[in-house]
């Protein structure tokens, strides 16, 4: 299923960011179904959970229009997407939850339940921040390094204004010498537009080539 959306979904081009996390909400929750069951035997076993995030990793990069290659920490943060196992193991903690409440209480109103709600995401995104500060994490870094201080926020905006070329510079998978070259597909990691050796995100966002309309490298776009 993700990877047939995923063919409807170019990174350049195709449907705006609405549609995008139409689509990425509808696999998630085929992903998702009977959570409660499954989470915590994911959570243990390391091979079911590889598959369940390259399953997510999938239409999550298709969400936020990068390039193949950027880690799933880092598409997930660019995308503003909660990771496939924190979702997992955050719907089986409020189920059991629920289950206690009716226990203990029988019906549980309507209040209730969105007080339960509005915990759950407050414990989720905090757990999410908690494990993207970690200093052991090394994937995403730049990424991180951009869109986690105003992560919140960031969420909050659902993909609105995140572009492809966007998505090239807060990644650094794109049209840029230092990625080209190490993908394979430039000799050189220099630029094309100056005498600069290092031809990086960083760097195309300063290039005043770029400003005078250069033409794009060898490689592609702009990011």
């Amino acid at each position: 299923m993700a990877n047939g959306l995923t063919r409807l979904l170019p990174n350049l081009g195709g449907p705006g960011g609405h549609v995008r996390r139409l689509y990425a909400t509808t696999v998630h929750s085929v992903l998702l179904y009977g959570a409660p069951v499954w989470a915590e035997r994911v959570e243990e076993n390391p091979t079911l959970c590889r598959r369940l995030v390259a399953v997510q990793r999938h239409i999550v990069n298709r969400a936020a229009r990068a390039y193949r290659t950027v880690s799933h920490v880092g598409v997930t943060v660019l995308a503003g997407i909660l990771p496939i196992d924190l979702l997992a193991i955050s719907q089986a903690r409020t189920y059991r939850r629920l289950k206690e409440l009716e226990a203990k209480i029988g019906l549980i109103l309507p209040r209730a339940r969105a007080t339960l709600k509005l915990q759950k995401r407050e414990i989720l995104l905090q757990e999410w921040e908690d494990k993207l500060s970690d200093p052991r994490l090394v994937s995403g870094r730049r990424i991180r390094e951009a869109v986690q201080p105003v992560l919140r926020d960031w969420i909050a905006k659902k993909g609105r204004g995140l572009t492809f070329h966007v998505a090239q510079v807060l990644s650094g998978h794109g049209s840029f010498g230092e990625y080209l070259c190490r993908i394979g597909r430039e000799r050189t990691t220099g630029c094309h537009h100056c005498p600069e050796q290092v031809n990086s995100a960083q760097h195309t966002l300063v290039l005043p080539g770029v400003e005078r309309g250069a033409p794009s490298p060898p490689g592609g776009d702009w990011g």
